[in-house]
C-alpha cells in the first residue's frame, strides 16, 4: 500500500489491503484508529472477496491515515495509507473569498 494517496473531490476511491494467507484473513478497516467499513456506515463499503475499501464521494474530512489489519490463526499484519482529499475548485475558491472580503 502507498504511504500517500490523492482522491479527488466528490469522487469514489478504492484502497487496497495487500494480504493473502490461509486460511483467508479477516480484514478490517481503521480510518485514524476508528474502525470502518461495517454495514451501515455511510460512505464506506469492503468488497468480502479483497477486502479493498470503496470510499465514495470523498469529502474533505475523508482525510486522514487508513489502516487495513489482516488475521488469522497464523498471525496478523496492517498496511497504511495517508488519504489527502484535493479540491479541483481550491484556487478559483481561494481567489472568490478574497474578493469578497475585498469589497
Amino acid at each position: 500500500m502507498l504511504t500517500e494517496t490523492l482522491g479527488e473531490f466528490s469522487k469514489e476511491i478504492i484502497l487496497h489491503c495487500p494480504v493473502t494467507g490461509r486460511p483467508k484473513p479477516n480484514i478490517t478497516w481503521y480510518k485514524d484508529t476508528t474502525s470502518i467499513g461495517g454495514p451501515g456506515l455511510p460512505g464506506y463499503s469492503v468488497e468480502p472477496e479483497s477486502g479493498a475499501l470503496t470510499v465514495s464521494y470523498l469529502r474533505a474530512q475523508d482525510s486522514g491515515m487508513y489502516q487495513c489489519w489482516a488475521s488469522n490463526p497464523a498471525g496478523e499484519v496492517n498496511a497504511y495509507t495517508w488519504l489527502k482529499v484535493k479540491s479541483k475548485d481550491t484556487c478559483s475558491f481561494i481567489i472568490c473569498t478574497m474578493q469578497c472580503v475585498g469589497l
